[in-house]
C-alpha cells in the first residue's frame, strides 16, 4: 500500500511495486524525513465486492419509412440470441409521418408485419 506524502493523487491505496524484473515503485525510505509506510492489516482494508447485476438497455431506433412493428421482428433474433430477461428494450420510431402509399419499398411480408398501421414513420 501507499500513502500519498506530497503531490497530488489519491491520498492512500494500492500500487504494483514490480513486474518480473522492473521496478514500478521505488520506496521512498532513503529520501530526507521520510519513512516507509507498511501497509493495513488485510481485515483493516475491505475487499472489493462485485457491483449488482442489471438488466442490459437496448435503444433500437427505427430507420426511414417504418414502424416499431417492423423494427421489433427485425430485433427478434438478436433480442433471442442476447435473452429477452436479460436486455430492457426500447423501440424508437420518428415522429414524421408518411402516408401508407409512400411504402412502395416495402415487401408485402413487411407490409404484413406492418399490420394495421396507417402510416409509417421517419426521422
Amino acid at each position: 500500500g501507499y500513502e500519498l506524502l506530497s503531490g497530488i493523487g489519491p491520498a492512500a491505496g494500492w500500487v504494483s511495486v514490480r513486474i518480473t524484473d522492473k521496478e514500478l515503485v521505488v520506496r521512498a525510505a532513503g529520501a530526507p524525513g521520510v519513512a516507509p509506510v507498511d501497509a493495513p492489516p488485510a481485515s483493516v482494508v475491505p475487499a472489493p465486492t462485485q457491483p449488482p447485476r442489471r438488466r442490459m438497455r437496448v435503444l433500437a431506433m427505427a430507420g426511414s419509412i417504418t414502424c416499431k412493428e417492423i423494427l421489433k421482428f427485425q430485433c427478434g433474433p438478436l433480442a433471442l440470441a442476447v435473452g429477452r430477461d436479460a436486455a430492457e428494450w426500447t423501440y424508437a420510431e420518428g415522429t414524421h409521418q408518411h402516408p401508407w402509399e409512400l411504402a412502395v419499398t416495402l415487401s408485402d411480408f413487411e407490409r404484413q408485419v406492418a399490420g394495421k398501421r396507417k402510416q409509417l414513420t421517419a426521422w
